[in-house]
């Protein structure tokens, strides 16, 4: 839900200093037959480099993510 997902947000702040500044973006998406899913982005970043290097550092610092196009 939107709602479990500004939760998540929320912890991944407090858990993760690398998030700083960034803001979460966060985009319902209807998978049909397997139901619907909150996804949940940070951003914006500068470009794809800028975005690269904040998920090394998150997954430097325990945490998981990964790259994705806007």
């Amino acid at each position: 839900s939107q709602e479990l997902a500004n939760g998540a947000w929320a912890s991944l702040r407090a858990r993760f200093n690398t998030l700083g500044q960034l803001a979460p973006d966060i985009q319902r998406a209807d998978l049909g037959t397997k139901g619907v899913v909150f996804r949940l982005r940070a951003g914006p970043f500068a470009d794809r480099t800028a975005a690269v290097d904040a998920c090394t550092q998150l997954k430097a610092a325990g945490g998981n993510c990964f790259v994705a196009a806007p």
